[in-house]
């Protein structure tokens, strides 16, 4: 039997690659903001929070940028905050679902695809962390 060469096999899926960078997904089929593990660490005990405020950031009339500040406080403009789960099991990652913004969002760029991953960044705010994205300068292809 002739000797076999073994070499690790290395997955070249960009998916995989990017899974470890903060991002927040946004899917027009279930109107559903979800921010992955690495974006929920940007966020300090992220799990305890029940809400998110949502804050849309605009020039001359024209959507932008979307901040998400989070909270235990129900408000006029808070919405629910859970964690993901996998059947049945809790996973690190959150989801915000606001079928009114995802169609606002898709209505304002009707070139997006039906679900669009952006790069997050954290900004403190009144001494609390949140997390915000643009929609021109940090879209994920």
């Amino acid at each position: 039997m002739a000797d076999i060469n073994w070499e690790p096999y290395i997955s070249t899926r960009a998916h995989k690659a990017s899974q470890s960078l903060p991002q927040i997904t946004i899917a027009k089929d279930n109107g559903r903001i979800a921010l992955n593990s690495a974006a929920c660490e940007l966020v300090p005990d992220i799990y305890s929070y029940k809400f998110a405020e949502i804050y849309c950031g605009s020039i001359d009339g024209k959507l932008k940028k979307i901040r998400l500040q989070f909270t235990n406080e129900k408000t006029f403009k808070s919405i629910p905050l859970s964690r993901k789960k996998y059947k049945g099991n809790y996973t690190n990652g959150a989801v915000v679902h606001s079928k009114s913004l995802i169609n606002d969002i898709f209505n304002a760029y009707p070139n997006l695809t039906r679900t669009c991953h952006f790069g997050v960044e954290s900004q403190i705010i009144n001494d609390n962390v949140c997390l915000s994205f643009d929609f021109t300068d940090s879209l994920i292809d």
